[in-house]
């Protein structure tokens, strides 16, 4: 099914639960030069799980690019990481692994000759989604001299389990998180890029001691500085190869975490190769959970008893009689009953991409579209070779004047199957985009298409 999309009123905010209306769309920025950001980051001990992070660095790149000039640096490289950052394209920091803090002041050190605009940390196997950098960019260029986040999306790089994190609590609560901690060059001045002491191990202590004093000499001396704690479900996702026993395993109001599907958080990643590779990782994975289920499936059509082929049949026709239920409803305009339709479906049968592209357009009429597009995304995910969520995708950018995540929508379709609809689709949004590198990319694209 695919519903007819009109134009969006507002624009759509990475955002899981409470969409933030402030967050701006990057390429807004009126500036008269590009803005230079750094991230410096730590190299994970898993190759192919350092691979797929670099992969998502480059995609975001390319998403923040002309506005925002984002470079990636990897500190405490021993020669086994450097052998990990062979064909990554980013550079490598040595430091001393003595401490922590000695690590990481010597990886400050090394950029200090580079001189962004503003650095933002960021532990091993961790990348931030475009309306995180976006949000920061605004705060910053606002006046802002430093930002930290107090939550966090975790997921275990051994099981696909994933979290939201509410961030410390107790004696800890109201410290800066590592992850996500950025500086303006003007603080990194005053603090002579050295953010912790040559001993340090316990880094977000010693970095929240750090910023207090800074900002307690400033007020002795008459003097402001702006710096503030950005949150709430923002979108760094981190991949922890260890965790306390059972941190992924909490539920309940009470819990320090509570519980997310990693699908939905990799929709905020878009539909390029580092979402999808890392899908696919995860689910490879000897304990995953994502494994598991794919296990289970395979059981039901294969190997499973008469009893067992029964009732997984019988609940095949339920769910296509509920599609087909659902569908009637919409085209009779009973957008309601066609929501909890295709919501109930979906809830028995989270892995069916049909059911979630229907629930899509649904939620689109019903006018939310942050929703809707979640939903496109997760289908795409879920069955690369579906054509509707990402026409969906495509009418929605073009909806929204977003013509150059129309051309990104466009580019991913063309990657996976050669169609003249996404051909005609890529010609029309050529000529409303305004980003020549990635018009040469298109016509690429569909000059491979014609002559295949």
């Amino acid at each position: 099914m695919r519903g007819t999309l009109s134009p969006l009123r507002r624009p759509i905010c990475s955002m899981l639960d409470q969409p933030d209306p402030s967050i701006i769309s990057v390429g807004t920025f009126e500036l008269s030069e590009p803005f230079r950001l750094t991230v410096l980051t730590e190299v994970g001990s898993n190759p192919q799980l350092t691979a797929l992070i670099a992969q998502g660095w480059r995609e975001l790149q390319g998403h923040l690019a002309p506005a925002v000039t984002l470079d990636i640096a990897w500190v405490g490289a021993t020669p086994e990481d450097v052998s990990r950052l062979n064909g990554t394209g980013f550079p490598h920091v040595y430091g001393r692994r003595d401490s922590a803090g000695r690590t990481w002041n010597d990886g400050l050190s090394h950029l200090r000759s580079t001189d962004p605009d503003a650095l933002i940390l960021c532990e091993a196997n961790g990348v931030f989604d475009v309306a995180l950098v976006s949000r920061y960019v605004e705060l910053l260029l606002d006046g802002y001299e430093g930002v930290a986040l107090f939550d966090l999306y975790l997921a275990d790089a051994r099981t696909g389990r994933a979290v939201h994190w509410r961030g410390h609590t107790g004696e800890r609560k109201g410290w800066w998180l590592f992850s996500g901690a950025c500086f303006s060059r003007s603080w990194l001045n005053q603090l002579d890029w050295t953010l912790w002491p040559e001993d340090a191990r316990e880094l977000e202590a010693a970095l929240t001691a750090r910023v207090d004093r800074l900002a307690s000499s400033a007020r002795t001396a008459g003097e402001h500085r702006v710096c503030g704690v950005q949150g709430w479900q923002m979108h760094p996702l981190i991949l922890r190869e260890e965790a306390p026993e059972g941190f992924f395993e909490q539920s309940g109001e009470g819990a320090d975490a509570q519980p997310r599907v990693l699908t939905d958080l990799l929709t905020y990643f878009g539909t390029g190769a580092f979402a999808t590779g890392l899908y696919r990782f995860l689910s490879d994975q000897p304990a995953s959970v994502l494994a598991q289920a794919t296990e289970h499936d395979a059981e039901l059509s294969v190997g499973a008893s008469p009893i067992q082929q029964a009732e997984s049949s019988a609940a095949s026709e339920a769910l296509e009689e509920l599609l087909a239920e659902g569908e009637r409803a919409f085209a009779a305009g009973d957008l309601e009953r066609a929501r909890s339709l295709f919501a109930r479906g979906a809830a028995s049968a989270p892995g069916h991409a049909e059911l979630l592209n229907n629930l899509g357009v649904v939620r689109h009429a019903q006018g939310a579209p942050d929703e809707a597009e979640s939903l496109f995304l997760k289908a795409l995910f879920l069955n690369e070779d579906a054509l509707d969520p990402v026409v969906s995708l495509i009418h929605m950018a073009q909806g929204e004047g977003r013509h150059r995540d129309a051309l990104l929508y466009v580019l991913a379709a063309l990657r996976r199957r050669h169609d003249d609809q996404f051909v005609q689709y890529a010609k029309a949004s050529l000529l409303l985009s305004e980003d020549p590198d990635l018009n040469a990319r298109v016509e690429a694209a569909i000059a491979g298409t014609e002559e295949g």
